[in-house]
């Protein structure tokens, strides 16, 4: 899931660091280096947001997994396999 880009969310100038090197190259390649960057960016985030949410409910969900364990799924008997 693609973060939305919209008037409601401007662009904003943004000086960065990057290697000479690695400009011309991407430059070369066709590289969109703003829409590259926002794409990471946001790649990198959800990631990171997914990492969190999983540290923050490690224990919940391990205590629903011991739960299944021992009594079952709430639902194992309504289907047949």
């Amino acid at each position: 899931m693609t973060m939305p880009s919209s008037a409601a969310d401007p662009r904003r100038r943004l000086n960065l660091s990057i290697r000479e090197s690695l400009i011309e190259e991407a430059r070369e390649a066709n590289f969109n280096l703003s829409r590259f960057l926002e794409e990471k960016l946001e790649q990198a985030l959800r990631e990171e947001k997914g990492r969190r949410w999983l540290e923050e409910n490690r224990k919940a969900l391990a205590d629903y997994r011991a739960r299944v364990e021992r009594e079952g799924a709430w639902n194992q008997d309504m289907v047949s396999l």
